[in-house]
Order: structure tokens, then sequence, then C-alpha cells
């Protein structure tokens, strides 16, 4: 007497290799996306001076503080 599931993998097998196939692929993707997301390739990252003139260009701060602390910056 054969012990056995039959032939093949049958139609719940070829769902769970698709089931799994999907969420690897979705975590690959969720990886992707926190990567470029994380700042590594240093697009989104500000500089200093930058967010000093951003604040000089909203009225945060005189021409006079944006010019010491741009000094101080620099040196």
């Amino acid at each position: 007497m054969m012990m056995g599931f039959g032939y093949g993998i049958g139609i719940f097998g070829i769902l769970g290799v698709l089931l799994n196939l999907l969420i690897i692929i979705g975590i690959v993707l969720l990886v992707v996306r926190l990567v470029k997301g994380s700042g590594i390739q240093g697009t989104s990252e500000k500089t200093a001076e930058t967010i000093l003139a951003e604040r000089y260009a909203r009225g945060e701060i005189t021409e006079e503080e944006y010019r010491h602390m741009r000094d101080v910056l620099r040196h």
C-alpha cells in the first residue's frame, strides 16, 4: 500500500509556493525602499550652511547673525 499525497504538488502546493514568492518579493522591495529613504546615497542630507541659509531666508536670524554663524562654520 502506498502512503502519499498523489502526483505532483497539487493546487495547495502551488499556492504555497506563490505565497512564499510574494512574501520574498515584498521583503526585497521593503529593504530597497528603506535603503533609498535612509539617506545612504547622501542626496537628502542638508549641510549646516544650507540650514543656516534657510533660517536667514525665513527671517529667523538677522544678516549679522547669519554672517557670524557662517564664518564660524567655515573656520
